[in-house]
This record gives C-alpha cells, structure tokens and sequence, in this order.
C-alpha cells in the first residue's frame, strides 16, 4: 500500500476517491476522513504498487495549477503533498479554490448508469435461452420440403409464423425509435399472404432479420442515453422498456408455435 494524497480538505480528498475509483485504481482512506472532521490530515492510499505511478497522475490532474513551494510550509487547512512528485519533502499551495474541484471531476468522470442491470437483464430476456429454446435454435436447419406445410389441426405453416415474427418485430423496433413511423393495418399486415415462401432465400432472408432488428432492439435498450420509462413523444403512453418487453414476450410465445410446428411435422427430436 502506497499513499499517493495527503491533505485537509475532506473536498480533494473525495474527489481523489472518485477520480480513482473511475479508473478501477483500488484505493483507501485513513480513518481521518470517515471521521469527518475538518482539520485532520487525511491519507489516500493505492493498494497496489503497479498502480502508483498512474495513480498520482491522475490525483495530479485533478489540480493543473498547482504552484509549488518547496521551501514554504503552508497554511494547514490548504496543504496538499503529491506523492509521487513530492519525496524530496516539497509542498504544493492550491491557486484556486476547492470549491472548483467537484464541478471539473464532475466533467471529467462518466456518471455510472444505475439502470445498467435492468438493461442487462432485458437484453438477457430479448436473447431467449434461460426459460425456452431460442429463436435461432428453433428454425436452425428447417427442412426447406417443411417450411410451407400446415400440420393437421394447425391454422399456420411456419412460414407464417416465421414471417409474423419478423414483421411484428421490425414493427415494434421502428415504432421505438422513429416518430415517422407507419405501422402495418391490423391485422392482414402483419402476417404473409402466402402459405410458403417464394424461395429458399426468403425464409433465410427472414431469419437473418429477425436476428438484425433483435440485435437493433438490444442496443437501443443498453445504450446510456436511452431512458428507459420515459414515455415516447409520439406514443400513447409507451416506453422503450414497454417496447422491448413486449418484443421478447412476443417471440418467445412464437418461438414456442415453431417448436409445436416443428414437433408435429417430425422435424425436432429432444436431443437437438
């Protein structure tokens, strides 16, 4: 453990912490700081040797302006040694107030996300694989003689299913993020017209689709400057986060219809 800040002022010192911290740079206090009181000389440590060098020039940083005064001692309460510039015993007066020092760090640091579980866990949720069979593993290798038939009791093939899914989503991905937005007439738009697809090359044009606009709806949800609860100007009340739950409990009831599908038409054992 190796001290890199040594000061009265409780401000440097818990802007130091979160300079640190906000480059993964272990590091601790004396119990001065916990203590709170206002003219104890704190200690901020690094735990690690590795991270010394980077460390003081990063808690350096934090005042550019730094005049230093190696024969003068100053005042207690406005006293600052730096470490690692420091061990011939010189002292640094501050040239400008502390009260700077929160609103530099401030645009220095990036805010933690506090929705970045949330995030993690609907883009888990859109991925599909926890509770049910995923979307790519449900068509993967479709036998092509397989994909326009109708099993017996079944009102769709899996072209319609598979087409649904897609115009579905690529519906709810646009609406997220485009006021310009039209959506399909309810309900003919959203499925096909045909029981079977023209060619080979349109069922996989579908999957690879499916998988895009899902991948679109997964950015859209982790990027920072999404809010997630914020309802969207031109909605009625929606919100991403709606958005993007209802995507997910949409295909995964579809993916579900496939795997019957597929089942039915002997085209899926258990060990697949």
């Amino acid at each position: 453990m190796r001290p890199v800040l040594r000061t009265t002022n409780l401000a440097l010192v818990e802007s130091a912490r979160f300079a640190l911290e906000s480059e993964e740079i272990p590091a601790v206090t004396s119990n001065a700081f916990a203590a709170g009181l206002p003219f104890n000389l704190v200690t901020v440590a690094v735990l690690s040797d590795a991270d010394f060098e980077r460390a003081v020039a990063i808690v350096g940083e934090l005042q550019p302006d730094i005049v230093v005064a190696p024969d003068v001692r100053p005042r207690p309460r406005r006293r600052l040694q730096l470490f690692g510039a420091a061990r011939c015993g010189r002292w640094a007066y501050l040239s400008r107030e502390e009260a700077a020092l929160p609103r530099r760090l401030a645009r220095r640091r990036k805010p933690a996300d506090p929705h970045r579980a949330l995030r993690e866990h609907v883009v888990a949720l859109l991925e599909g694989g926890d509770a049910h069979v995923r979307f790519e593993e449900a068509v993967a290798d479709w036998p092509t003689d397989l994909r326009a038939v109708k099993p017996a009791g079944q009102p769709f093939t899996p072209w319609h299913v598979l087409e649904h899914i897609r115009i579905s989503q690529w519906d709810i991905v646009e609406f997220t993020n485009s006021p310009k937005h039209v959506s399909p007439e309810w309900p003919r738009g959203y499925w096909p017209s045909d029981n079977s697809p023209p060619d080979a090359r349109e069922w996989d044009n579908s999957v690879a689709q499916v998988i895009r606009d899902r991948g679109a709806m997964k950015r859209l949800v982790t990027a920072p400057g999404t809010d997630l609860f914020a309802r969207l100007p031109h909605g009625t009340g929606q919100t991403a986060l709606r958005e993007a739950l209802v995507l997910a409990d949409h295909n995964a009831y579809h993916v579900g219809q496939l795997l019957l599908l597929r089942r039915l038409l002997g085209a899926w054992t258990d060990d697949r």
